[in-house]
C-alpha cells in the first residue's frame, strides 16, 4: 500500500483558498497595517502551498510565541508585585492563551491525557 496524503492535498487546497481570499479582502485596504497583514497572509500562502505540511508553522508564528512567553513573564511579575487584581491577571492571561493558541500550528496541539 502507498501512503495517502489526500488529508494534506486538500488541506493544501483549503488552506491555499480561504488566504488568497483573506488577501483578496484586503487588496483596497492602505496603510501599515494592512501592509503587515497581507506580508503575514503571504507567508501563509506559502507554506499552504505545501501538500507535505500545508499547516506548518510561519516565522510570524514562532514570533508571536517568542513574544507571548515574554508577555506571560511581564503579566506574573504585575501579579506578583499586587500591581494588579486576580481578576485583571486572569482576562490578560486569557487574551495571552488565544494569541499563542492561534499561533500554534495544529499539529502541535495534543490534548493532554493526564
Amino acid at each position: 500500500l502507498k501512503p495517502d496524503y489526500s488529508l494534506h492535498e486538500e488541506l493544501s487546497i483549503g488552506r491555499t483558498t480561504v488566504v488568497r481570499a483573506a488577501l483578496e479582502s484586503l487588496a483596497h485596504e492602505r496603510g501599515h497595517a494592512a501592509e503587515a497583514l497581507r506580508k503575514e497572509y503571504r507567508a501563509e500562502e506559502q507554506i499552504a502551498q505545501d501538500n507535505a505540511n500545508p499547516q506548518a508553522e510561519t516565522e510570524y508564528d514562532r514570533l508571536r510565541r517568542k513574544s507571548v512567553v515574554a508577555q506571560r513573564a511581564a503579566l506574573f511579575d504585575l501579579r506578583c508585585s499586587g500591581s494588579i487584581a486576580e481578576d485583571v491577571f486572569h482576562r490578560l492571561e486569557e487574551e495571552l492563551d488565544w494569541l499563542e493558541l492561534a499561533a500554534t500550528p495544529p499539529d502541535d496541539l495534543a490534548l493532554d491525557d493526564s
